[in-house]
C-alpha cells in the first residue's frame, strides 16, 4: 500500500516514467515566481557641439582718402549735415548761428570746421566699418557725414588699438583716419574683428560693486542725517525739484542701465599755499556694464588773484548732459566738449571768507546759494601737471595725462596730452586738420565713451559727488569697496599724494 502512495506522488511532481505532455488548464489569472525586467528609459544623449564657424578671411579695399571732421560723401544734401549741427549746437549760447549752425567745433585744433564735400563714399564705408566693429553703435549713424560720432569712434577704434591690442603703429587717438588708418582698418575688417574688450551690456564685477555703494550710500543717508545732505533737500525743496539740477537724496538715480559718473572729493580742507589745491580728486565713470576711472578736481584750484567767493559744488547728485565748455561770443574761440547741467543749475556753496577752501563755517554759516547756477561744467583741465592748464573757479575738471581703463590698466596718454590750451595743435602753427600732435588726451577717451556708449535717446549722466570718507564710512562701503578707492589711488600717484 505504501509503495502505492509514493509512486501516486512521484506522478504528481515529474517522478516515475515520462508521460506524454498535456494541455495545462488555463488560469484566470497567471502566476509568476519572477516579473518580466523592466526595460530602462533611453536617456537622452547630449547634443554634439556646434562646430565653430570659421569665418573666411575677406579682402576688404580701403579708400585712399584722409577722413576727419567735416568730411561728408558726394551724395549727402547739405541740409543734412545743417540738420546734424542744430542737434549738436543748440546749446552753444551765445554762438552767432552762422557759425554754429554750419560749422563744426574741433576741440582739439580751437577751431571752426566748416563741411568738406568728398567725391566717392569713402565716410559711409569708414562708418560701416565701425558700426560692425562695435564702435559706432546704430545704424542711423551710417550717414555719410564725418560729425562728432563718427570722430568719436574713430578716436575709440585708434585707442583701443593702441591699448588693448597694445599696437602702438596706429599712432596718437586723434580722430583722423589716413594711410596708417585704413591699414589697420583693412587688418581688422579681413579677419572679422570686433571690440570684445568693450563688448557692450556685459556688466563687469567691479561695475556691480560701484553700483552697489551708490545704493548703499543712499540707503544709509536716508536714515542717517548727513550735514550737507540734509542742507541740500531742504534747498531742493525750497527752490522746487523742477528748478534745479540736484536731487533730493530719496531721488538719487542708481540703475545700472543709466550712465553714472562718480567724484570723489579730497583735500577740499585744504587752502592757501604753494603745493595746495592740485588737482588731486577721482572720477569714476560707470557706462554700459564698464568702468573708466579719471582724475582732476571737483573744487576750484588754488590760484593768486583769483575771486574772493569760488563756487563749491554741493556734495550729492547732478544731473548733467552732453554739451559745451566755454558757451559764449567772447569765448566761441575756445569752445569745446563737455558737459553742462540738465537744465537750470546746480547747487553751489561758496567760499564766502576767502580762504580758499571748503570749511564747515562755509557750509553752516555761508549756506548755499539760493538760486541754481547753471555755469558749472565738467570739462578738461590740461594735461593736470599741479594747477597748470586750464584753470576752474569751481567745475568739475578732467585731467588728460592717463586714466585707467575697463581692465584696471594705467593708460598713460602724457605724450600727447596738451599741458593747456596753448600746447594743443592748432591751425596758426599747422594748417592740417590731418596731422594732429597734440591733444586733450584721457578727457577725449573719456567725452567719446559718453558720446557713443550712453542708452540710445539719453544725453545725460548722473553725477554723484561726495568725500572720500563719505564714501569709506563703515555703514556705507565694505572693504571690497575700501580696495577699490586705495588700489586706484596707488595706480594714478596723484600729485601731491603720499599713496603708493
Amino acid at each position: 500500500m505504501l509503495e502505492k502512495i509514493i509512486a501516486f506522488f512521484k506522478s504528481l511532481f515529474g517522478g516515475g516514467k515520462s508521460k506524454k505532455p498535456t494541455t495545462p488548464t488555463p488560469r484566470s489569472t497567471p502566476v509568476t515566481t519572477n516579473p518580466p525586467k523592466t526595460k530602462p528609459k533611453p536617456q537622452p544623449q547630449p547634443k554634439p557641439k556646434p562646430k565653430p564657424v570659421v569665418q573666411e578671411k575677406i579682402n576688404f579695399t580701403p579708400p585712399t582718402t584722409t577722413l576727419y571732421l567735416g568730411c561728408y560723401d558726394e551724395n549727402v544734401n547739405p541740409a543734412k549735415i545743417e540738420e546734424l549741427l542744430k542737434l549738436y549746437h543748440i546749446g552753444m549760447v551765445g554762438v552767432a548761428d552762422n557759425v554754429r549752425y554750419k560749422k563744426f567745433r574741433h576741440g582739439d585744433l580751437f577751431d571752426w570746421v566748416d563741411p568738406k564735400k568728398l567725391n566717392g563714399d569713402s565716410v559711409s564705408v569708414l562708418q560701416k566699418f565701425l558700426n560692425k566693429a562695435g564702435f559706432l553703435p546704430y545704424a542711423y549713424q551710417v550717414d555719410g557725414v564725418f560729425g562728432y560720432a563718427t570722430q568719436a569712434a574713430v578716436r575709440l577704434f585708434q585707442e583701443y588699438v593702441r591699448t588693448i591690442e597694445k599696437n602702438n603703429s596706429i599712432g596718437i587717438p586723434d580722430g583722423v583716419i589716413g594711410k596708417n588708418g585704413w591699414s589697420h582698418i583693412k587688418r581688422w575688417a579681413d579677419n572679422h574683428k570686433t571690440a570684445e574688450a568693450w563688448a557692450r551690456s556685459k556688466q563687469s564685477p567691479e561695475f556691480t560693486k560701484w553700483l552697489s555703494l551708490l545704493s548703499k550710500a543712499k540707503a544709509h543717508y536716508k536714515t542717517n542725517s548727513h550735514p550737507i545732505l540734509g542742507k541740500v533737500n531742504e534747498m531742493v525743496e525750497t527752490l522746487g525739484s523742477s528748478n534745479v539740477d540736484t536731487l533730493k537724496l530719496s531721488d538719487w538715480n542708481t540703475a545700472t542701465d543709466e550712465v553714472h559718473l562718480i567724484g570723489v572729493r579730497r583735500k577740499e580742507e585744504e587752502g592757501k599755499g604753494v603745493g595746495k589745491r592740485l588737482n588731486d580728486d577721482l572720477f569714476i565713470l560707470l557706462i554700459n556694464g564698464m568702468v573708466f576711472k579719471f582724475w582732476g578736481s571737483t573744487d576750484p584750484n588754488y590760484k593768486p588773484g583769483a575771486r574772493p567767493d569760488e563756487a563749491f559744488l554741493v556734495e550729492g547728485q547732478h544731473k548733467f548732459r552732453f554739451g559745451w565748455h566755454n558757451r559764449s561770443q567772447s569765448n566761441q574761440n575756445k569752445v569745446y566738449q563737455g558737459l553742462n547741467p540738465f537744465t537750470k543749475g546746480v547747487l553751489v556753496f561758496r567760499d564766502r571768507n576767502n580762504d580758499n577752501k571748503l570749511t564747515d563755517a562755509d557750509i553752516q554759516s555761508g549756506g548755499i546759494d539760493k538760486a541754481a547756477n547753471n555755469t558749472i561744467n565738467i570739462h578738461w583741465t590740461g594735461a593736470g601737471k599741479g594747477a597748470s592748464g586750464t584753470w576752474s573757479a569751481g567745475c568739475q575738471v578732467f585731467a588728460g595725462q592717463n586714466y585707467i581703463n575697463n581692465n584696471g590698466d594705467l593708460v598713460d596718454c602724457s605724450k600727447f596730452a596738451g599741458a593747456g590750451t596753448k600746447s594743443l595743435t592748432n591751425r596758426a602753427t599747422n594748417k592740417s586738420a590731418a596731422s594732429l600732435s597734440m591733444t586733450k588726451g584721457a578727457y577725449n577717451m573719456f567725452t567719446d565713451l559718453v558720446l557713443l556708449y550712453r542708452p540710445k535717446n539719453v544725453d545725460y549722466m548722473y553725477y554723484t559727488l561726495g568725500r572720500d570718507e563719505t564714501f569709506a564710512h563703515k555703514f556705507v562701503i565694505d572693504m571690497a569697496g575700501n580696495d577699490m578707492l586705495s588700489d586706484t589711488l596707488s595706480k594714478f600717484k596723484l600729485p601731491g599724494d603720499q599713496m603708493g
